[in-house]
């Protein structure tokens, strides 16, 4: 637990068509951009990694402690997610122990409206031109996002070699949280965030249930 497992951490809102892009179009890109910065390859989680039978709560607690950086993915859902409200409040919690680091990578993939002041602050990268969910290769549109993410890759890289040295106090801090939000999952009860300041949202995330 004393040194980094990840150079990154994807933190984005699970959803059947939104989760390929992130993890085939999305995460396929980095792989490929950021082993031409690095000359190694990088080392990434991503949610499909965590084996079945695992304690993911564990599991994620340790990805995240062990990560050198969080790339978020914003859309409206995003701040309708607990755990990953969490996940980048623990980043964000690193952030203000380390000031002027490069812990938190934002990335817009849809409405930055919500984004919390503290983390607003942070220049971010729009994406959301290329979220699409039938974004195909070898078209015009898949090139630009291709660009995109080849510009985006020295960013990534300067705040990885920057990234403070790893604590292990910080899988102590992020397991007893997972395991906060997972127990107020199962009882229904919401564990606030303890270091960001949350816009309330302006409209319901889902629809209202039209009655019959």
């Amino acid at each position: 637990m004393n040194d980094y497992a990840y150079d990154v951490f994807i933190s984005y809102k699970r959803h059947p068509e939104w989760t390929v892009w992130t993890r085939e179009r999305l995460c396929g890109l980095l792989d490929t951009y950021l082993s031409q910065e690095l000359g190694r390859q990088p080392r990434i989680f991503i949610d499909e990694r965590i084996e079945p039978g695992a304690d993911w709560p564990e599991r994620l607690a340790n990805a995240l402690a062990r990560a050198r950086i969080l790339l978020a993915v914003f859309s409206r859902d995003y701040f309708g997610s607990a755990w990953c409200l969490h996940e980048l409040d623990l980043m964000h919690e690193r952030l203000r122990q380390f000031k002027g680091s490069n812990l938190i990578i934002p990335v817009i993939g849809h409405d930055g409206e919500l984004i919390p002041d503290e983390i607003a602050r942070i220049q971010a990268f729009d994406l959301s031109a290329y979220r699409n969910t039938d974004l195909q290769r070898n078209t015009p549109r898949y090139e630009r996002f291709a660009d995109s993410i080849q510009s985006l890759a020295p960013h990534l890289v300067a705040a990885i070699e920057s990234a403070p040295p790893c604590d292990a106090l910080w899988f102590t801090r992020c397991q007893s949280r997972f395991n906060q939000v997972y127990t107020g999952h199962c009882k229904g009860v919401k564990i606030d965030v303890e270091t960001l300041t949350l816009k309330p949202m302006p409209y319901p995330i889902t629809p209202p249930r039209i009655p019959l």
